[in-house]
């Protein structure tokens, strides 16, 4: 597993919030109190990674944002917005 944590933070606050994560595992990091909007995002190493077969009988499809829009609207979700 990766051992890096995006963080977006003005320059003054990301120097703060540097010197507080420097030497923490991730999630000691995302139990810190200044931690908001506690998004885990697991983003693939590509030089790493290693392409699997897919089981039997899994398939996907590709679709664009407005079939997405399209298919969530259908469904009942609400307070979506293009």
């Amino acid at each position: 597993m990766g051992k890096s944590i995006v963080v977006s933070a003005t320059p003054e606050r990301l120097a703060i919030a540097k010197a507080q994560m420097q030497g923490k595992d991730r999630d000691t990091v995302f139990s810190l109190p200044f931690i908001r909007g506690l998004y885990l995002h697991f983003l693939p190493d590509v030089k790493r990674i290693q392409p699997v077969t897919p089981p039997n009988g899994f398939s996907f499809e590709m679709i664009k944002r407005e079939e997405l829009v399209r298919l969530l609207r259908d469904a009942g979700v609400s307070d979506w917005s293009e």
